[in-house]
């Protein structure tokens, strides 16, 4: 299937689309695609975050496990 095929393929099937959350989702996708200068793809969540920011902490106090 080429560029062209896919791209006629993934308009039939979101015509098709009825979950609007999905429907949000795939848009946001596609806007960050034609933005060079997006930096967050992938909207992180407020337990996400926490979990990030408690692994940055644990990072910068050592609590790691090392391959040895």
């Amino acid at each position: 299937m080429n560029t062209l095929q896919k791209k006629q393929k993934l308009i039939e099937e979101a015509e098709k689309l009825t979950d609007s959350d999905f429907i949000e989702y795939l848009l946001r996708l596609i806007e960050l695609e034609s933005d060079p200068g997006a930096t967050n793809i992938y909207p992180l969540s407020e337990m996400e975050k926490k979990a990030i920011d408690k692994a940055e902490a644990d990072i910068k106090a050592g609590d790691v496990l090392t391959e040895k």
